[in-house]
């Protein structure tokens, strides 16, 4: 099995558990996932495929220490949904806590909770994230499945896509 196979095996078994939750029908699910183009859905999500660390804090001052931990994942992985909520703010400090839905380099879905302070006045922000399984946590409100397809709709549609033209940029030809 390919990556691309892979990619459609692992949104489908997403969609179709989400969907349950979100009182949506099998077909309404398979309608959804019959619409992606997951060839071009992998190159796009590849290509914003980054280190996710178990804690991170970085700044832009001097005095802030940049630091990172170990990796939460044997390689990379690209964020594909996010049910943050609005942060709790204390003058210039704001923190929140959420879950997300990671895309890793093999194409499994990992599910994660992050615990993020943001400080305004100098530039600092940390995060902490712990791995919590293959699955959305049941605890939680389901993933909006219909947000969700449209979020990973938007990564591969730009508005040059509009005039049809399906060819291929080139970035390197010899």
């Amino acid at each position: 099995m390919n990556k691309i196979e892979k990619l459609r095996e692992s949104l489908t078994t997403l969609f179709t558990a989400e969907g349950e939750k979100f009182c949506c029908t099998p077909n309404e699910v398979r309608r959804l996932l019959i619409t992606l183009d997951y060839g071009r859905l992998y190159h796009a999500l590849c290509d914003e495929a980054e280190t996710v660390f178990t804690y991170c804090s970085a700044g832009a001052s001097c005095s802030v220490h940049q630091y990172r931990a170990s990796k939460l994942f044997y390689g990379t992985a690209t964020l594909i949904w996010s049910d943050e909520k609005e942060p709790i703010e204390d003058e210039e400090v704001s923190t929140s806590y959420f879950h997300e839905l990671w895309l890793l380099d093999d194409m499994t879905i990992a599910a994660t909770s992050c615990f993020r302070m943001v400080d305004a006045a100098i530039g600092y922000v940390t995060e902490y994230r712990e791995y919590k399984g293959e699955e959305w946590p049941a605890h939680i409100a389901p993933v909006h499945i219909l947000e969700l397809w449209q979020h990973l709709v938007d990564k591969y549609h730009s508005d040059d896509d509009a005039d049809g033209d399906d060819n291929p940029i080139i970035i390197y030809e010899p």
